[in-house]
């Protein structure tokens, strides 16, 4: 259980960002309850939309279509030419310009109603993360993150349950310490690793998952591909010599 009551847990300010791409049977429930969820805990606030430019459907002209009736919601583009999460999210980051900064994907798997479960931790931490207790996803995905975080334990010494989880809050100065690198799917991890070598302290608690109805994920349907774990490997080798520096 939270340790501390809700309504302490207010937020000064917040940065709502979501990350979409290809979502246009969701996209648009997703905004309307990021944006009620969002004014439940703070009376200032923002919804950042990233819209991957390279789409196949109509998920960013929904979004500006939402952001026409409300000045809350702003669209950060990502060039079709500049592919990756760790691009999508780190721009959604660097366009957050509230004390709070929390992320989640636009695919509907996580329910945005479960974010002031979090906020009372921001009280002792700076980083509160949920982690998937029943992970809605193919055995072969699920397979390849345990051994993707046994990895980063043992490399990093990044002892969490759920690293890649789309369910996070960020006290935004700590994006002040250090600068994100990552283009792909290590993003999570660096952010983490670099906040925990900074001195910042994170926080695990559990959350929902649920199975997605529409759209497509980037990292398919059951084991990660062998071009996405080469490019992940990659950035680990990257990053050990940075903080090896």
């Amino acid at each position: 259980k939270c340790p501390f009551n809700l309504p302490s847990a207010m937020l000064s300010s917040l940065s709502f960002v979501l990350l979409a791409y290809n979502e246009e049977k969701i996209i648009a429930e997703v905004v309307s309850k990021a944006d009620a969820e969002a004014r439940k805990v703070s009376g200032r606030y923002e919804i950042i939309v990233v819209c991957y430019e390279g789409a196949t459907d109509n998920t960013i002209n929904i979004v500006k279509q939402l952001a026409a009736k409300n000045k809350r919601i702003r669209i950060v583009y990502q060039p079709a030419n500049q592919r990756g999460y760790g691009v999508a999210l780190r721009m959604g980051l660097e366009a957050a310009k509230f004390d709070y900064v929390f992320y989640t994907d636009a695919d509907g798997q996580f329910d945005v109603s479960e974010l002031p479960v979090l906020l009372p931790f921001l009280n002792e931490f700076d980083i509160v993360s949920g982690f998937r207790r029943h992970r809605k996803d193919p055995f072969g995905r699920i397979l390849s993150s345990r051994v993707y975080n046994l990895l980063m334990r043992l490399l990093f010494g990044l002892k969490m349950l759920d690293i890649d989880s789309a369910f996070k809050i960020y006290k935004r100065r700590i994006f002040d310490s250090f600068k994100i690198k990552s283009v792909g799917g290590l993003v999570d991890a660096e952010i983490l690793i670099k906040a925990k070598n900074s001195g910042f302290r994170i926080k695990e608690f559990p959350v929902h998952h649920y199975e997605r109805f529409a759209g497509k994920s980037n990292y398919g349907t059951g084991f990660i591909s062998p071009s996405v774990v080469i490019k992940v490997f990659r950035e680990m080798r990257f990053l050990w010599k940075e903080l090896k520096k």
